[in-house]
This record gives structure tokens, C-alpha cells and sequence, in this order.
């Protein structure tokens, strides 16, 4: 499954989900910006929007072959989480909102 993250990580990354799951984000796993306060920079990658860039999930058994795609074709491909049991997290709703 894949998806924009035009509304930013955290609330994005739970459309990949299904229903009784959520995404478990590993924030020290996040690219994030360089040149700004590390804080600033985990909490704009999670929470910002208008990235222009995708969020994906895929069976762990598939990710080294994704990886190795990617590097083929040029792209970086991170890890930042993983799919489990449970309700998405309340942090998902501080994301960017087109319409406040």
C-alpha cells in the first residue's frame, strides 16, 4: 500500500493500515532536515505536510528487495515503522490540516 504525505507522517502512514491496526512510527528512525534543531526537525517530519513524498508498508520479508530497488533506481527508501495491533496513536491528529 502507499500514500502521499501531504497531510505529514504521523496522520498519513495510519491510512496504510487496517482496521484494529495502527503504524507504529520509530522517530529516531525519520529522515529528517539538516540545519535545523533536531528536535524541530523529528517533529516537522512527523507532523508537517506537503513533503512531496510517499509512505509505503510491505511485508518485512520484502523490504531488502525494495531497498535494493531503490538503490537501483536512484531513490531513498527508509524504514521508519512497522504495522501492529491496536488503535492509531492520538499524536496522528496534531498532523497538518488543510482546511484550519
Amino acid at each position: 500500500a502507499c500514500s502521499d504525505l501531504s497531510d505529514g507522517l504521523a496522520k498519513d502512514a495510519q491510512h496504510l493500515a487496517g482496521p484494529g491496526l495502527r503504524v507504529h512510527l520509530v522517530p529516531q528512525d525519520l529522515p529528517v532536515l539538516r540545519g535545523i534543531p533536531p528536535a524541530w526537525a523529528q517533529r516537522y517530519a512527523l507532523y508537517g505536510g506537503e513533503d512531496f513524498e510517499l509512505v509505503c508498508s510491505t511485508a518485512p520479508a520484502h523490504v531488502a528487495g525494495l531497498q535494493r530497488l531503490a538503490r537501483r533506481c536512484g531513490t531513498r527508501l527508509s524504514c521508519v515503522g512497522r504495522v501492529e495491533a491496536g488503535a492509531p496513536p492520538a499524536d496522528a491528529q496534531h498532523a497538518f490540516d488543510h482546511f484550519t
